[in-house]
């Protein structure tokens, strides 16, 4: 596997050998990675290749499902967040979810995806079978313990993929979630998060980076301190 190499940020201190917490926002690091393709911009972390079984199907666009709406990913999900709010009750219609491209490469078929929802106790159907929802209130999330535990991977492979950066960096610590953008276009991002990487003060290499959540602020500092990149100490 090809060394992933990191650049420290505005307001980072390095943590020290013993490991002891830093100050830091967001973290800027670099990689090689692998060949793959992907054609969602976000995912769990550890997600496997299409199922063909129709059990596996159902219960991989369950998780799929289940992720959108997770305390992990929908704080960041700016388009999400906007459908979610449009409606008193926080549905989305079951069909604008389908349609997302990573449901999409498990199943073609409406009614798959609500089969397999409805035996979610993270999600709620509506009483028609039509609209989807969390089965309980998203919690108030803390901008700043995100980008805290938020790494940006540079220097990856044409068509990089959520799988290849997850097992990139899990040898650094638990990897949440994965997130591929295009260079000079957070558009997607909530303004906090595009912000926060707009802010580095490292130069980025062209092409597309990740952002990439640790579960922990101690596994991100320990994938920046244990590898830094010269260059931009």
């Amino acid at each position: 596997m090809t060394d992933v190499v990191a650049s420290p940020v505005a307001g980072l201190t390095s943590a020290d050998s013993a490991g002891e917490e830093t100050e830091h926002s967001l973290l800027s690091a670099t990689s090689a990675g692998e060949e793959g393709s992907d054609g969602d911009t976000s995912g769990p972390a550890g997600a496997a290749g299409k199922p063909t079984d129709h059990a596996e199907v159902m219960a991989a666009v369950k998780k799929q499902v289940e992720f959108y709406f997770s305390d992990a990913n929908l704080p960041t999900d700016k388009h999400l967040l906007k459908q979610i709010q449009k409606d008193a009750e926080g549905y989305v219609p079951l069909r604008m979810i389908a349609n997302f491209k990573r449901v999409k490469a498990l199943t073609k078929e409406l009614t798959v995806v609500a089969e397999a929802l409805r035996s979610s106790s993270l999600l709620s159907l509506d009483a028609e079978g039509t609209r989807v929802r969390r089965a309980a209130p998203l919690p108030a999330f803390d901008v700043g313990d995100i980008t805290r535990r938020t790494v940006v991977v540079e220097h990856l492979p044409d068509k990089p993929t959520i799988e290849s950066v997850t097992q990139l960096l899990a040898q650094y610590g638990r990897v949440v979630m994965v997130r591929i953008c295009s260079r000079g276009n957070t558009s997607k991002l909530p303004a906090w998060l595009a912000k926060a990487v707009e802010s580095i003060n490292v130069t980025m290499a062209p092409g597309e980076f990740a952002l990439v959540e640790f579960g922990s602020e101690e596994d991100c500092v320990a994938c920046v301190t244990k590898t830094k990149n010269p260059d931009n100490w």
